[in-house]
Formats: C-alpha cells, structure tokens, sequence
C-alpha cells in the first residue's frame, strides 16, 4: 500500500462486503467507539457486533486502541481510513458479475448497492 493507494486482498474484500461492516467504518470514520454504542447504533445484539469488528480487524480496516480502562474502544487504522476519506473513490467493476456478486461504488459520504448484474438472468 502506498500513500494513494489501498490494497484490495481477499479479507479486504470480504470485509466490505457486509452493509453491517460498511455501517461501522462509517461511524468509526466519525469518532472511535465500543462495542456497546456499536451494537446500539447497528440495533443488532453485541455478539453479531463483535463478530463483525473481529472481521474487520483481521482485514486490517479496524484496530482496537489501547485503554487503561475497561472498555474496548474501535478505530479504523490508515488503511480504513483511507478508504472512507472525503477524497476517496472505489469502483470494482467487473464483466463477469455472477447473479450472487455485490457491484459497489463508495464515494464519499455515499453507499450505492446492487445485489445483481442488471443484466442477469435467473
């Protein structure tokens, strides 16, 4: 990874591959959070929640900071934040979408979604 660019590996990938997991960079691109305000934002159970930060920080988008107090705060790292910069632009495009891909485009403050290749037929 250089300064402008951000490698896209298999982990990367699958971890952006979630709206959940897009949702949290999103609010940890505002400010660093724990679990617990996470999992209320998300309105999902803390164990879905921490399922989707352990994803997240094996792909090296998210790390938790160090405290000296018991909660456990997340924060995206250069890679992550990187990605969701106001100067940020992501296309993936491909011309093999099987019906099952997800074509996204992240720009900033913007998520758009497909779950299938218009063109596709079931």
């Amino acid at each position: 990874m250089n300064a402008n660019n951000v490698d896209l590996d298999a982990k990367t990938l699958r971890a952006l591959s979630s709206p959940n997991r897009l949702f949290i960079l999103q609010l940890l691109k505002l400010r660093s959070m724990n679990l617990t305000n996470l999992s209320r934002m998300l309105g999902l159970p803390k164990s879905s929640t921490y399922k989707n930060l352990t994803i997240l920080i094996k792909s090296g988008l998210v790390i938790k900071e160090p405290t000296n107090n018991k909660w456990r705060y997340y924060k995206l790292t250069p890679k992550g934040a990187m990605l969701f910069s106001d100067k940020s632009k992501m296309f993936i495009i491909s011309d093999n979408i099987s019906k099952n891909s997800v074509r996204f485009t992240l720009e900033p403050n913007s998520i758009h979604t497909s779950s299938k290749d218009p063109s596709s037929s079931e």
